[in-house]
């Protein structure tokens, strides 16, 4: 759980994404499929119990992250506002249902503990995804950690882990808590979602953003 909690925390800390040769911002729903690379050895054999799929929609600056849990056991969701910069977290767990908003001044808080800007190295390649011609890069973290990513340069929307790529993630790889996951785009619907997709359902108990922060055992650096 502590893993879990700690990869919807992370998924808030960052809304904006560089921009690009001009393209009409994006609208609609991407769809990827995750893959489990490498697990902690106190995770061994609970791929089972995580997500294999994440549905992120996009309406303006408005982007909603679904995932479901494996195994029946539940829901997360994770609603952000780059106008804003607001966010809100809602997890439906073995019958829990629980809220978790945090302000502009929260977000920005998290988003300061990492002040270093990663180094992007553009290489050659290319390959299609999803009908997408996509480039290739690689993104060299604060630590010296690399990964690789295909980007479009025809998709102008935010991305929360790739803040300083000139385009969107199509395929990606990324670690939280010790699992290497690699996450790769298998649809991608233009359609322009319903706004009431990015509501607050009824039915959550609030949380607050430090008693969700205390369940992961601290906010990850």
């Amino acid at each position: 759980m502590k893993a879990l909690i700690s990869i919807l925390i992370l998924s808030v800390v960052s809304f904006t994404t560089a921009k690009v040769e001009p393209v009409a911002p994006f609208h609609g729903t991407i769809v990827y499929e995750i893959n489990y690379l490498k697990m902690p050895e106190d995770m061994q054999g609970m791929d089972d119990m995580l997500p294999q799929r994440m549905e992120m929609m996009i309406l303006g600056s408005k982007t909603r992250i679904f995932q479901e849990m494996g195994m029946g056991m539940g829901t997360q969701v994770v609603l952000t506002d780059e106008d804003t910069k607001e966010a809100d977290v809602l997890m439906d767990m073995m019958g829990q249902k629980t809220h978790v908003h945090m302000s502009r001044e929260q977000v920005e808080a998290e988003e300061a503990k990492s002040t270093e800007k990663p180094k992007i190295n553009y290489l050659e390649g290319t390959k299609k995804i999803v009908g997408y011609n996509c480039k290739k890069a690689q993104v060299i973290n604060a630590d010296g950690t690399g990964v690789l990513v295909w980007y479009t340069e025809k998709i102008d929307a935010p991305h929360k882990d790739f803040s300083e790529l000139k385009g969107f993630p199509l395929e990606y790889e990324t670690e939280v808590e010790g699992m290497t996951m690699q996450i790769v785009a298998v649809s991608i619907d233009e359609k322009k979602p319903d706004p009431s997709n990015f509501a607050i359902p009824d039915g959550y108990r609030k949380m607050s953003f430090e008693e969700l922060s205390k369940m992961s055992g601290g906010v990850p650096e």
